[in-house]
């Protein structure tokens, strides 16, 4: 590089080069850093995101050995490659509570997608049992609970909530004690909402009888409300279970606030097009 007094460096054609590769080199760590960063804020909540994560961006995670595999199970799981999640977790420590209860979850959404009832169930008791085993040896854990609970919930609507209320009771347990251990996971909010939403269908008399009197009209909204509050309003299945509540208490505007709200979210859920197509049923009635 030359000096010239009185004005600003000049310099030689080597040495602008030079500063290029520097700047491109520069640039390119950045955007490095910034891609890894990403796949750690895909990976790194079990309800992070807001919409599906893109198949082939958790395959390429799979690639990458530079990421632990268990952000791998989850990037997974966020892109609905369940049989690939489960695939992966099965080449893992067993005796890992956070490896059990995430097969248990695999499971659970591995069941919700199968047809034949039976094959359904078995999935759903083979959950069961891969989170008990997880909280045999951490009972801490919230997300353990919360896959548990889901998995007694599953069994007990193929059953029959008042057919099987020693499920249901397990359900209800499980998802308050994920709650009591993390209230951020608004799922167990969710599941709870739902539970009590169930029962209120029938009479005190048919609910004494099963030994589900612990259900409360009440506790219906509270939990919805709760479970939208953590999730930020981003689940679809709550928005519209909450306002088919709302339809049947004669509140049909904050209903349709709701309805209208989970048809303007992303699909986040396997189950959330099902859902939003509800939405559009019960829409079309209040519209009647």
């Amino acid at each position: 590089m030359i000096m010239k007094q009185g004005s600003g460096p000049v310099y030689h054609v080597g040495d602008r080069g030079d500063r290029h590769d520097r700047m491109w080199r520069v640039w390119f760590w950045v955007m490095l850093c910034l891609g890894f960063i990403a796949v750690l804020m895909y990976s790194s909540s079990a309800f992070a995101q807001t919409e599906r994560l893109d198949p082939e961006l958790a395959r390429q995670m799979a690639q990458d050995s530079t990421i632990a595999p268990l952000e791998v199970v989850d990037a997974l799981s966020q892109a609905w490659l369940n049989e690939e999640s489960l695939t992966l977790l099965l080449t893992l420590d067993q005796e890992d509570p956070q490896v059990l209860w995430r097969i248990a979850r695999a499971k659970v959404d591995i069941g919700e997608m199968l047809s034949d009832e039976g094959e359904a169930e078995a999935m759903y008791e083979e959950a069961r049992e891969y989170a008990e085993r997880s909280l045999a040896i951490d009972s801490t854990c919230a997300l353990a609970h919360q896959t548990l609970a889901i998995a007694y919930g599953r069994i007990a609507l193929f059953r029959g909530p008042f057919s099987a209320p020693g499920k249901v009771k397990a359900a209800h347990r499980h998802a308050l004690r994920a709650v009591a251990l993390s209230d951020s996971i608004p799922i167990s909010l969710y599941v709870l909402g739902r539970t009590h939403k169930k029962l209120m269908e029938k009479g005190a008399l048919v609910r004494r009888l099963a030994g589900l009197t612990f259900a409360r009209e009440d506790s219906i909204s509270y939990y919805f409300d709760r479970a939208l509050e953590v999730s930020d309003g981003f689940m679809i299945q709550c928005h519209v279970e909450y306002a088919d509540y709302l339809i049947e208490e004669h509140e049909e505007e904050a209903a349709r606030e709701h309805l209208q709200a989970a048809l303007a979210l992303p699909l986040r859920d396997e189950h959330d097009a099902a859902s939003q197509e509800w939405a559009r049923e019960l829409l079309s009635e209040l519209d009647e």
